[in-house]
């Protein structure tokens, strides 16, 4: 008469078996199954995903002797074969398989940082606002940006990247400004209007920083803001806390929720971690002017 085996070690031998085939536990409510209908109902699983029982545990396997403790196992070629276990199909045209992207500003975009998003007047193109002195190849959450306007000194040093269309993809009237949720955009203020006020601004690598303005007539000389001679146009920020560091430029000057203006540089932008530094930037005004944008103030959009 054969061995009859209580419920508990059929499910003790089809666990052991597991381990051996090297296969995901199963539920404890699923009972125990011959082996023969195992490898016949996995190898229909198989088959759904391109593969053949044969091509994961080889041409020859089994259980033999006895069952329980005191069982043999003889296994040849049991494990997954690397060569064997890789999709040979190839993708012949990834067109229509783009993913959106979600655009605001204080993100990195190629080797700089974005500021506000915007709307370009007449046309109505979205996009991005960034630093005019900063290289005309863009990447932003591997979406490929397009020069639309530019304008590197000598009164203001911005750019404006259209973002592509037929993608869906969003801009938000927000900004990183340091908090766990970015900030809201609602509003800009004149240059004219910014002397004395305590300001921030976010870059890639210094993060937030924040210092006074104490000239909104001051003249860059170091030759990185304009292709010539900048004009006294632009606003200098000064404090013992304020940090400045390279790849920061184009990053959003804010205060609350007012945009102040477009990270141009500073003095010192190699050391990354010291305060007590001198920035300026294009106020935002000057750069709506020249660009012909409008910063958004209410969002998402979703480019058509």
């Amino acid at each position: 008469m054969p061995e009859r085996f209580s419920a508990g070690h059929r499910f003790w031998r089809f666990r052991q078996i597991s381990e051996i085939l090297q296969i995901p536990r199963f539920p404890l409510r699923i009972r125990w199954l011959p082996i023969g209908v195992f490898r016949r109902e996995f190898g229909r699983n198989l088959t759904q995903v391109g593969r053949t029982p044969d091509t994961v545990f080889g041409p020859s396997w089994r259980v033999t002797g006895k069952t329980g403790p005191n069982r043999r196992v003889r296994r040849r070629a049991a494990t997954p074969r690397s060569d064997d276990m890789s999709d040979h199909r190839t993708v012949e045209d990834g067109r229509g398989l783009s993913t959106s992207a979600t655009f605001i500003g204080g993100q990195r975009v190629g080797d700089c940082t974005s500021g506000f998003a915007a709307r370009q007047r007449g046309t109505g193109v979205y996009g991005i606002i960034t630093a005019g002195h900063c290289d005309n190849s863009y990447e932003m959450h591997d979406v490929t940006l397009t020069l639309a306007v530019r304008r590197y000194g000598p009164y203001v040093d911005a750019q404006f990247l259209s973002v592509p269309t037929g993608s869906s993809h969003r801009l938000f009237d927000e900004f990183v400004c340091g908090r766990v949720l970015p900030c809201d955009v609602a509003g800009e203020v004149s240059r004219f209007n910014m002397m004395g006020s305590y300001i921030c601004y976010y870059g890639r690598n210094s993060g937030n920083s924040c210092g006074a303005v104490d000239d909104i007539n001051f003249r860059p000389t170091d030759n990185e803001s304009c292709a010539g001679r900048c004009s006294n146009t632009f606003v200098r920020v000064t404090g013992p806390g304020l940090r400045t560091c390279e790849d920061d430029s184009g990053g959003p000057w804010y205060h609350g929720s007012a945009a102040y203006g477009i990270h141009g540089g500073g003095i010192d932008v190699r050391d990354c971690v010291s305060g007590n530094k001198v920035a300026y930037f294009s106020a935002i005004r000057d750069v709506e002017r020249h660009l012909r944008v409008d910063i958004l103030t209410r969002g998402p959009i979703t480019v058509p």
